[in-house]
């Protein structure tokens, strides 16, 4: 919206996608009035066991 730009989060995971040691690949980024204004993708550096806390793994690293 015109004069009331806002930031907007995304953050999503890939669970265990590294096949030589099966930790995540993670990212997000943030916009503002639609446009990237901070972002990430990175391995994980603890080794998810399930699909839901690689989720929580990324979103805790978004929210840092």
């Amino acid at each position: 919206e015109k004069g009331n730009p806002s930031v907007v989060g995304y953050v999503d995971s890939d669970y265990a996608d590294d096949m030589d040691d099966g930790r995540s690949t993670a990212g997000y980024v943030f916009t503002l009035a639609g446009g990237p204004i901070c972002w990430i993708s990175s391995v994980q550096s603890i080794m998810a066991m399930s699909i839901i806390e690689a989720e929580y793994m990324a979103v805790a690293e978004a929210v840092k």
